[in-house]
């Protein structure tokens, strides 16, 4: 069994030889082989950089097949921003210590848009759709987070309220990590604060623009 990733959407899992159409996108799609050989990440796993580097050039694989009109944003289909990973190791198992995993099938939804928000989640395996609901019953995604990324951000900014709807795309395992429980740690250890403040700013950045992006021409 291999990693595969579409270059349309970002939707990845383990087949031996991907699907002829995405389960996600449901598009005649290329999949990208994301596995790792080693020997910088476990043999057989999905390697992280492998799948950003594809990522990057999802983009200038759909434009060549299906015109410019049809290209995403490669901040929608992988999250670019890899939690915690400018923390050292012992900030890193500091951030452990609080995590508790949870798992969900696919089209669980995680997290209500406009309820309370009071748990932050990091991606361990499967995908995690970020939408937007908008008042008139339909809802536009913005992004979907892949292993590495996380959602729930607004259980550390005020109001905690969700601002979009998160739905597990697939069978999906995730870190949780309490709100409060989080932003005790970042107050304890400022460097924690920053790092993590800083991969708030840009999170929130990539997923205004797409937001916007998408909003551009609707009625």
């Amino acid at each position: 069994m291999a990693h595969w990733m579409c270059s349309n959407c970002g939707y990845y899992s383990e087949w031996t030889s991907p699907p002829d159409r995405c389960p996600a996108c449901k598009e005649s799609c290329t999949f990208s082989n994301v596995t790792s050989y080693g020997p910088h990440v476990a043999e057989g796993h999905l390697d992280l950089r492998v799948a950003g580097y594809a990522t990057k050039n999802s983009a200038a694989v759909q434009s060549r097949r299906d015109g410019p009109a049809d290209v995403r944003p490669a901040s929608e289909v992988i999250h670019p921003v890899y939690l915690f990973g400018n923390l050292t190791e012992q900030q890193q198992e500091r951030v452990r210590t609080l995590e508790r995993i949870e798992m969900y099938d696919a089209d669980a939804i995680i997290a209500r848009q406009g309820t309370k928000a009071h748990k932050f989640w990091q991606v361990d395996e499967g995908q995690v759709g970020v939408r937007h609901e908008l008042p008139n019953g339909k809802h536009i995604q913005i992004a979907v987070v892949s292993p590495g990324g996380g959602v729930g951000w607004s259980a550390v900014i005020r109001p905690h309220q969700f601002s979009a709807t998160l739905i597990a795309l697939s069978k999906t395992r995730l870190r949780a990590i309490e709100g409060e429980a989080l932003l005790r740690l970042m107050r304890e250890d400022t460097r924690i604060g920053l790092s993590v403040m800083q991969d708030i700013a840009e999170v929130i950045g990539s997923r205004l623009r797409n937001l916007e992006a998408k909003m551009v021409g609707l009625p």
